[in-house]
């Protein structure tokens, strides 16, 4: 009897182990935790946006939020000559049950054409890369 409450034990364990999270549209699995990732995405999106001169991201500012009260880091892009405008994109982390550390992605420029850029940049910098583009 032991022998096989183990053995049921194993099979539901493994098919919780194989269970999938679905995240919503511009959310991201990502590799590690909050902090690291939350600071590999804040450095990818300084560098590869804004130190490059991307003239896309050249009528925004970032502002970086590492350490928020609410647990939850968040590195926002607001018009960088409103200082106290709205954000226009705010890439949020979280912890997720289940999944890990999840990035999401939005607000008003995830409504535009620089969705697409948006999306897989900060998909690619989740999962681990330090690639400013392409899928390196």
């Amino acid at each position: 009897m032991l022998l096989r409450l183990v053995g049921v034990s194993a099979a539901v364990l493994g098919l919780a182990a194989c269970m999938t999270v679905d995240l919503p549209e511009g959310s991201f699995a990502a590799r590690g935790g909050l902090g690291p990732v939350s600071e590999r995405l804040a450095d990818r999106m300084q560098t590869c946006w804004f130190e490059s001169s991307d003239e896309a991201f050249a009528p925004y500012r970032q502002e970086t939020e590492i350490s928020s009260l609410s647990g939850q880091p968040r590195i926002i892009l607001v018009d960088r000559d409103d200082r106290g405008g709205l954000p226009q994109l705010v890439v949020s982390l979280q912890s997720v049950r289940g999944a890990g550390t999840v990035v999401s992605a939005f607000g008003p420029l995830t409504q535009t054409p620089l969705v697409d850029r948006i999306n897989a940049d900060v998909s690619r910098w989740a999962r681990g890369s330090r690639a400013c583009e392409g899928s390196a």
